[in-house]
């Protein structure tokens, strides 16, 4: 289960648009909306 303030292992993507490294990054709160969104800082 995801929770605020949380570090987690984000998949961020190359700018060619190939899959990317894991970087940690940090949950800072949920987007209210149809499906279950998060807002990460890296």
């Amino acid at each position: 289960m995801i929770r605020e303030r949380q570090v987690v292992l984000f998949q961020f993507p190359r700018t060619n648009q190939t899959d990317g490294e894991l970087r940690p990054a940090r949950v800072i709160q949920k987007v209210f909306c149809l499906q279950e969104d998060w807002l990460i800082g890296k």
